[in-house]
Order: structure tokens, then sequence, then C-alpha cells
């Protein structure tokens, strides 16, 4: 009996620091969680262990834990993936996910498969105990309250009425018709459409960061300075805000390929090679002016076929994980957090990035690129290099620590480059792709996405005071670079530096806006955009 009940309190510490590494938490709730389970060990050792187990005793545990890992998986699954968008979720399930595979069985085992299989060894003689005590009472109440349980998870968490939205438009074999919208608000462009106002226009430093929105000062101080010093748009007079996100642009894919050609990517439906192959995005449009465009990322640009959406719009040059190993030593670079990253980290990816910008600047106009993936939810990937440490072992306070070190390092190449001698011509905009998907942190009003324009004009006389999305983006980075589009638009976003109103202003109701967009799909315009140049 002594051996037996050392063997479980080894069981209740085992399990103890499994729950300490999974939610981060602190010692003031594991301490009663160890002295409760230390007092169960107690009571179920005192009976015998042969008394208890029988086959039905083994069916009734092995319930206990399908259930269990159900619950967990649904759990799981809520805080990794944003199932509330369905169009996201099929957009994925849809695209390759290279990269973020491994990631994401890394996680599911030691933060649901784990700690299920541990919790069901560590109960299991003080379930079959009650079961054998109470008999078919506590068999059936226990089978029902897990099934209720689980389908409370399922019902209350997941809007199962926009799955089958989704799913109906994914099998809709119907006729295109014509859209009021997309002939209202959208406005193709090519090189044709811009001319340059300036004598020399700018080289491009487009950064995409990974998550960022309007955090508190505190945990972004060098962005708001950022901020503060050069142009940036906001929907609120003297705060620190940004873009709002509308359908279409709510996660990265989505985000960026708005960003850069102006259009929403509502296109769950669409399975084609590449994305929006009939529309231009700034990397066309400054091809046609001899611009050169290289694009960076630590992870693999593989995933949701971006990689063939930048090949398709004039990338000349795509640096991600599968390309930078053959530059830079990967191995220490996958385990430099908690936790296992899916690419290089950022860090890394500035020091390339200040590598092939001195480069660039000897052969002419350029673009350059960088997407960020340090600050992704749920939890953040922490580099131990980092500067700023996390004050405990939270998921919020690791957290706060990734934005501390992402503001510093952006911060750092942005001044990085302009003291180099293409500096002074050259625009830096840093954009927040979209919201941040996580649950911690989030409690906050007015959530923003952040823009940042550098050297991209004067700031006398600008209205920037602005209500925009995504799709803005696109027309605002061209006449930032000194370039003047026909109408201040391109695709279904105005430019910034002007007086055109965006989707938003013209769109103040973003409910009916976010439906209008939608709807888009049904129209042959927006499946003309989708269609591959060859086929016609």
């Amino acid at each position: 009996m002594l051996l037996h009940f050392f063997c479980c309190i080894l069981a209740v510490l085992d399990l103890t620091w499994v729950l300490f590494k999974l939610v981060g938490s602190s010692w003031e709730f594991l301490l009663p969680y160890f002295l409760v389970s230390a007092g169960i060990v107690w009571l179920f050792s005192k009976s015998s262990l042969q008394k208890r187990f029988n086959k039905r005793s083994i069916f009734f545990v092995s319930l206990f834990f399908v259930f269990l890992l159900i619950r967990l998986s649904v759990q799981w699954a809520l805080e990794m993936f944003p199932l509330e968008d369905p169009e996201e979720v099929v957009l994925t399930i849809n695209m390759p996910v290279d990269g973020f595979a491994t990631l994401f069985v890394h996680h599911y085992l030691l933060h649901v498969l784990v700690p299920v299989v541990v919790s069901c060894l560590l109960v299991m003689p003080w379930l079959c105990l009650l079961k054998l005590k109470r008999g078919l009472f506590f068999e059936f109440s226990f089978i029902v309250l897990m099934i209720v349980l689980s389908v409370c998870d399922f019902v209350l968490k997941i809007p199962f009425a926009e799955y089958r939205r989704v799913y109906e438009d994914w099998n809709n074999k119907g006729e295109y018709t014509q859209s009021d919208f997309f002939e209202k608000n959208y406005v193709p462009v090519d090189s044709s459409s811009m001319k340059a106002v300036v004598d020399s226009t700018k080289n491009l430093v487009l950064i995409m960061m990974e998550s960022m929105e309007n955090w508190p000062d505190s945990m972004i101080p060098e962005m708001e300075k950022l901020a503060a010093d050069n142009i940036h748009f906001t929907s609120f007079e003297s705060e620190f805000s940004g873009g709002v996100e509308i359908a279409g642009s709510t996660c990265t894919i989505t985000s960026s390929v708005s960003k850069l050609t102006g259009v929403p990517y509502v296109a769950s439906k669409f399975t084609g090679d590449t994305i929006f192959p009939r529309a231009k995005s700034i990397y066309d449009l400054l091809k046609d002016y001899g611009y050169r465009n290289v694009f960076l990322q630590g992870s693999d640009a593989k995933f949701a076929n971006f990689d063939r959406f930048l090949r398709a719009h004039s990338v000349d040059e795509i640096y991600d994980i599968n390309k930078l190993k053959n530059f830079v030593d990967m191995s220490s670079e996958y385990r430099e957090g908690r936790e296992y990253a899916p690419g290089i980290t950022d860090g890394t990816l500035y020091k390339v990035a200040k590598n092939v910008l001195d480069t660039l600047a000897q052969n002419g106009k350029f673009t350059m690129t960088l997407a960020t993936i340090e600050t992704h939810y749920p939890y953040g990937f922490y580099d131990n290099r980092c500067l700023e440490k996390p004050l405990d072992s939270s998921h919020e306070e690791n957290y706060k620590a990734v934005l501390k070190c992402a503001s510093r390092e952006v911060y750092e190449f942005v001044t990085w480059i302009q003291n180099r001698k293409f500096g002074a011509n050259t625009q830096i905009v840093i954009v927040g792709d979209h919201l941040f998907r996580g649950k911690i942190l989030v409690n906050r009003p007015n959530r923003r996405w952040i823009d940042i324009f550098i050297n991209a004009g004067s700031r006398d006389s600008l209205n920037n005071v602005r209500n925009f999305s995504s799709v803005d983006m696109a027309p605002t980075i061209i006449e930032g670079l000194g370039f003047e589009l026909v109408k201040h638009r391109m695709g279904f976003g105005a430019s910034l530096f002007s007086s055109e109103s965006t989707l938003i202003e013209k769109y103040p109701d973003q409910n009916n806006l976010n439906y209008q967009i939608k709807q888009i799909v049904y129209s042959p315009e927006y499946y003309m955009l989708m269609q591959s140049r060859n086929k016609f």
C-alpha cells in the first residue's frame, strides 16, 4: 500500500508539472491542485486495486479517456485556430500548411494528448472506486455530463450557421450575377494608370508584422515613437490606432493579398493555381517602372500558396526558410524559444535583410518586403536571445516579452536603413497583417492593425485621421513612393494621401460592408480576377 501511495504521489507531481508547462500558471493555482490531488490519492489508496478493475471498469475508463480527449481537443482547436471564421478555416484546409504542420502536431501532443493520458492514469483508480460504490447511477450520470459538456463546447463556440453558409457557397453551381458593389467600387489598374510626380521615385521596404496591432505603449514603445515621428493614419485623433479588419482580410494570406492588390480575398470557393492572376499587385506596377522585387520571410512561403501568388505577381526573388537555410546556420534557429517555431527568428531575418539590401541598393530601384512571424498567436514564439525577458512563465508575460522584442528589433532595423546611403530615398512602411487571433491580452477597445509610413512625404496639411482597411494600403504605398494613380484608386482601395473616400468611409455600417464584400464571390467580375490569364 505504501508503494502504491508513493507511485500515485509521483503521478500527481508529474501531472502538476505537465499542467505548469501547459497553462503557464502560477503556483497559487497549482498548490491547491496538488493538495487536493494528494488527498484523493490517499483516499483511493485505502482500498484494494483488485476489487476495482474488471472489463466493465476498463470500458468505463476508456469512455472517460475518449470524452476527455474530445473536450480538450475542442478547447485546443478553439485556441489554436480561428474556428469562429469559417472562411479562413476553409481557405486553410484547401491550401498547403508547410512549416506549420509539424508545429501543430508537436503542440497537440504536448498540450492535449500527454495531459489526457497522464490524467486518466492518475484518476483511473478513483473513478473505478466511485463506480464500484455508486454503480450504474454514477456511470450513467458521468457519461451524460461528459456528453453535455462536449456538445456545449461545439454549439456555443463554433458558428455552425456560418459553416453551413460557406459550405453552400462552396457547392453553389448556380449562375453568377452582376454585382453593383463591384461595379461601383472596383478600379482596375496597370502601369499606364500611374505616373511619377517626382524626379526620382523612392525605393520601398515593406515590413508586414504578424498580428501587430495598437498594443499598449508599454508593450511596443519604439513603434509608437516611429508612429509619432512619421506619418501614421489613425481612426482616432491623437491616438495610436490603424486600420480596420473587413471581410477578405482577416488572416495572414487574405490580409497580405488585400494589402498588396487592393482586392479583398474572399475566395474560399476558388482553388486555382494562384491568387488573383488577373489583378495587379504593387509589384506588377513597379516592375514596369524598373523596380526589382524581393520578398523575405523566416517561415515557409508555400503556406497557403503564398509563394505562387508572389511569383505570379512579379516578385523576382523569394527568400523563405527553404532558401535561407542555404545561407545561414539553421541548426540553432529552430529552437530559440520555449516551443518549436515554424522558421528562423525575426532577429535573424533582419540580419539577412541587411545583407540583401546592401546588394539591392547597388543595382537600381528596388522593393523589399519582410514578413515576420514571432508575434503569431496563440502565445508568440519567444527568442531567448531577446533582451526583453518575461516577468514570469505565464502566456501573457511571454507574449508581452515577444511584443517588446519585436518593437525594439524593427526600430533598430529602421534606424539602420535610415543610416545607409540608400535610406534617404527609401520609403519604409510598417503594417500589421491583421489583428491578433489569440485569446490573451485582447480585452481592449478600438483594436486596429497598425500602419507607419516613414520617409513618405510631408505631413503638412495631410489629414491622417481616416477610416480605412487593408485594401487601402496598396494605393497608399504606391503614391507614397512618388507616383500618382488615376482617381487615386487601386482595386477597391483609395490612397490615404488623397481625399478619396475609402470603402469604410463610404459604407460606415461595417456589417453591411462585410456582407457586400462576401457577395462579390457570386459576381462574374470577381470570378474573372481569379482565372488564369492563359484561359482568355
